[in-house]
């Protein structure tokens, strides 16, 4: 609770958690495990990290969400915070990262197999005789990890239990079930009243190659109503004001149904770092949820810079003859 109270100065939160462990003054409690890794030495290495399962633990505050989160795969609380920056390193939150972030158990990273799924559910769950009419947003920061593999790492959301069958929301990109192509960051929302999907692939620079171990922000926007079609749109860090952005993805449905949500769905079979989910708020308002002040600088590949480099000549040679 004293986290919450200290972002009231700029926020009037639904809910925050941002995933701080007691050591920090949070609510959740990390444990020491030594786990020793087969490296073929004698004697054998030991790896001694500090974390603990998300699962079973209550955390955050406020009145959106109840109870302990519900654990499908291992996810841990970690001790390192997400942040948000640039790739050129600018740091752009406007509220800095308290405690922790939730990720895969760091003792497997780079090794076969990162998995997680959690979800904790809505006081009020949307759906049926509760369904809301007002609008909500909801921001986090998010890191989808390193490859060479890539499988599935996806923000999931559901309408019951955390499980396949029951995903109403899905952000992120798969290879397993084929989100974004595999190949780049969409949004894939279900409309309840057809049990249909409709993805939509973000546009601006979601190329795995350009969101590999970048943390971003996200701002979902939930446009909620009884009386006509519901709408989700996302905002891929968003600067400043709504009204200065546009929608990286929008879909409309004629209803949208949510119990619970989760952090990162990850399944990575093969080398690779696990994707981390942090800063999680709900708010009523865009200025509560907001937390990012800095643009996100995309560097261009090698190849786009030879090209770049290619038309700065010809447009040179060009004033040149003139």
């Amino acid at each position: 609770m004293a986290i919450l109270a200290g972002q009231s100065a700029h926020a009037t939160l639904l809910w925050y958690d941002g995933f701080s462990l007691d050591t920090e003054g949070g609510d959740y409690t990390p444990t020491t495990t030594t786990t020793t890794i087969d490296n073929n030495v004698d004697p054998p290495v030991e790896t001694t990290v500090v974390n603990d399962l998300l699962g079973g633990q209550t955390g955050g505050a406020g009145t959106f969400l109840t109870g302990p989160w519900v654990q499908g795969d291992d996810a841990w609380v970690r001790t390192n915070s997400l942040h948000r920056t640039t790739k050129q390193g600018g740091v752009g939150q406007i509220t800095p990262s308290v405690g922790g972030s939730v990720g895969d158990d760091p003792s497997v990273e780079d090794s076969c197999c990162n998995t997680s799924r959690n979800g904790v559910s809505m006081d009020t769950p949307w759906g049926g005789f509760t369904d809301p009419n007002g609008v909500y947003y909801m921001s986090f920061l998010a890191n989808f990890g390193t490859g060479p593999t890539l499988h599935h790492r996806v923000i999931e959301w559901w309408n019951g239990a955390p499980d396949d069958g029951n995903k109403t929301l899905e952000f992120g990109i798969s290879e397993f079930s084929g989100i974004g192509g595999g190949q780049q960051l969409a949004l894939k929302v279900k409309d309840a009243d057809s049990g249909n999907f409709t993805e939509v692939a973000l546009p601006h620079h979601t190329a795995w190659t350009e969101i590999e171990g970048v943390t971003q922000f996200a701002m979902l926007k939930f446009d909620m109503t009884t009386s006509g079609q519901d709408v989700v749109s996302l905002y891929l860090n968003p600067v400043g004001d709504e009204g200065d952005n546009t929608p990286d993805a929008q879909i409309a449905v004629d209803k949208y149904l949510m119990t619970s949500l989760g952090t990162f769905s990850a399944f990575i079979f093969g080398p690779g770092e696990a994707p981390m989910f942090d800063e999680l708020r709900v708010a009523d308002t865009w200025a509560d949820a907001q937390n990012n002040t800095v643009a996100h600088y995309w560097v261009p590949e090698p190849s786009s810079l030879a090209l770049i480099g290619l038309v700065g000549a010809g447009l040179f040679a060009r004033r040149r003859s003139a």
